[in-house]
């Protein structure tokens, strides 16, 4: 009986050795309250995922050399049963799942699983489109319309919510600037009615009668007139406090107006990319009739819905699927007018054009669009002369570069020769013979670039120089470029609301200049000397000590120099150390006196 038990005993002690160690470190990362949470990317929450995937990849080895494959698959689905327990919320474990279940025959349960994981995940895009994706493997149609119908209703809610949360805002804005102007408009209105309605001045009288009546009523039309500036500085106070809070609104809907437009890119990508992944379902399911009739849909949104990306997807498949190139130019030529501020979709268009062989329209959209902002403009630069180097004459490259050397301030005909002499990757000219990467006028990008500089690119210090600056040596410690390249989840950072901030806009009164000092406190004339200047120049002296009670130290030093002879000055004279440094900047003291 030991003999044979004794293998499979060694097996299982070996094995449960390996597997303790995997969930070791499964309870070292795993969250300290124990629930599971939608992931941050935190370092913590990768290494807890890591060590899962671990886990699972040691029990899918069969370490227990277990022959019966059912028992085998019974334990694997154990596993990943616990794994979809701690990371509920990670959605890679639960296609991961799906696709072993699928991998051993079992398409009914691989298929119920994505369904769980659409309603544990209803906003991951990559659960709903693994969803439709396998779906669509086991022909059923009906679930797949329904998974993209939901996931493109789910992204388009998202939009109307953010629109909505940010239009009710800038209405509330616009309500309170209109009441301003309403207000204004009202004080305005008033005013003019009562200057319409002030009695005509009385003329100036003549006889010395009048003169002694209008003497006798002095007091009374002084009264009238302090009454009449009283309420003319009323009047100035309250328009000054209705611009002041207009500018206030107005800065307000500004940066309202940016924060509505950054979190509606947010949200506009998903909507996208979910039409896009909708249109290639029904391109493989239907053909490309239905995409055309499934395209209106999303080009009846409104205006900011969508990007770019889904009209360049729709018309790449008129050219790739329907084999129709007109249709797609067309397409392109319409769209550009809506994104001609978009240099990303221009690049599109010109690629499409190069990539078709229609050199004449390519040419065109260049000259259409080159003449945008350098900074914009600079990729579409790139992009066309690539296309010049290769297939243009060369009196036409020779143009390109001029217009490129007098558009471009850091352009010159070497590095016009260096793009001209290079292909995809191979930059041997830049590199070699040039050396870009290793000059200050020419930044270099590395050996595969060969550090040409293109249309666009910040200025940089030369690459040797990069080199020789170690990442993390700030505080002495080096940090490998993984962590600082590492990409950044927004939801890790509190982002600041300064919706509710009010524009600072202190009042400020005029300033009230001190007296001049007398010139016996200002010390003797070009004859004086220390000793009869130093009690005129003493902090204990009643002039000089109130400008530093008030702590107006450039008063101080200005009564204390401004009448000094500057070939009899002592600085001794002053018995406060801290002014000696402004003293000695006063004009008029030499550099011997100093």
């Amino acid at each position: 009986m030991l003999s044979r038990t004794s293998p499979s005993y060694m097996t299982a002690r070996t094995a449960l050795r390996a597997m303790n160690r995997h969930w070791d470190a499964i309870r070292r990362y795993q969250p300290l309250h124990g629930i599971p949470a939608p992931p941050e990317w935190s370092p913590r929450e990768i290494d807890y995922l890591d060590a899962w995937k671990k886990y699972l990849r040691w029990e899918m080895e069969n370490p227990l050399n277990i022959n019966d494959a059912s028992a085998l698959r019974r334990r694997v689905v154990f596993a990943y049963n616990q794994a979809c327990m701690a990371l509920r919320f990670y959605p890679e474990i639960w296609i991961d799942f799906a696709e072993y279940l699928s991998s051993q025959d079992q398409h009914s349960d691989a298929l119920a699983k994505m369904h769980s994981a659409s309603l544990v995940l209803p906003s991951s895009l990559a659960v709903q489109f693994a969803y439709a994706e396998m779906a669509e493997k086991h022909k059923q149609p009906n679930v797949c319309k329904q998974v993209y119908e939901k996931v493109v209703a789910l992204a388009r809610a998202d939009i109307d919510s953010t629109k909505a949360k940010y239009t009710q805002k800038l209405d509330k804005l616009e309500k309170r600037l209109a009441q301003i102007a309403a207000k204004k408009k009202a004080s305005e209105d008033k005013q003019e009615m009562q200057d319409t309605e002030a009695p005509a001045e009385t003329p100036l009288a003549d006889s010395d009668s009048d003169s002694d009546e209008s003497d006798d009523l002095g007091d009374d039309s002084g009264m009238d007139g302090n009454s009449s500036d009283a309420s003319g500085r009323e009047r100035d106070a309250a328009t000054v406090a209705m611009e002041r809070a207009k500018r206030r609104i107005n800065v307000r809907v500004v940066r309202t107006k940016a924060l509505m437009e950054e979190d509606l890119c947010q949200v506009r990508e998903p909507y996208t990319l979910a039409w896009i992944m909708y249109l290639r379902y029904v391109q493989r399911a239907e053909g490309i009739d239905a995409v055309r009739q499934l395209l209106r849909r999303p080009r009846s949104d409104p205006p900011g819905y969508l990007t770019y990306h889904l009209f360049v997807s729709a018309a790449q498949m008129e050219y790739h699927v329907a084999k129709k190139p007109g249709i797609a130019a067309k397409l392109f030529e319409f769209y550009s007018k809506m994104f001609s501020d978009q240099p990303a979709y221009i690049i599109e268009y010109l690629s499409y054009l190069i990539n078709s062989g229609d050199d004449t329209n390519a040419r065109a959209l260049f000259e259409r669009f080159q003449g945008t902002s350098t900074g914009d403009s600079g990729d579409i630069w790139s992009t066309f002369a690539e296309f010049e180097y290769s297939y243009g004459d060369l009196s036409s490259i020779t143009k390109l570069d001029k217009r490129f050397i007098e558009k471009f301030e850091h352009e010159s005909v070497l590095t016009r020769l260096a793009a001209r002499y290079s292909y995809l990757d191979v930059d041997t000219v830049a590199v070699h013979d040039f050396g870009f990467p290793y000059r200050k006028d020419h930044r270099g990008d590395g050996p595969g670039h060969g550090g040409l500089r293109r249309p666009g690119d910040d200025d940089a210090e030369s690459g040797n120089e990069l080199a020789a600056i170690a990442v993390g040596s700030v505080t002495g410690r080096h940090l490998r470029k993984e962590q600082l390249l590492a990409p950044v989840t927004p939801k890790r950072f509190v982002r600041l609301n300064t919706s509710a901030l009010e524009e600072y806009d202190p009042v400020i009164e005029d300033f009230e200049a001190p007296e001049p000092m007398s010139a016996s406190y200002a010390g003797g004339g070009s004859g004086a000397s220390a000793t009869e200047m130093r009690p005129a120049m003493s902090p204990s002296t009643p002039s000089t000590a109130q400008f530093l009670e008030q702590g107006d130290v450039l008063s101080y030093v200005a009564a204390a120099v401004s009448n000094v002879d500057p070939q009899n000055f002592d600085s001794r004279a002053l018995d406060v150390d801290a002014l000696l440094d402004a003293i000695l900047q006063a004009r008029g003291i030499g550099q011997q006196q100093q």
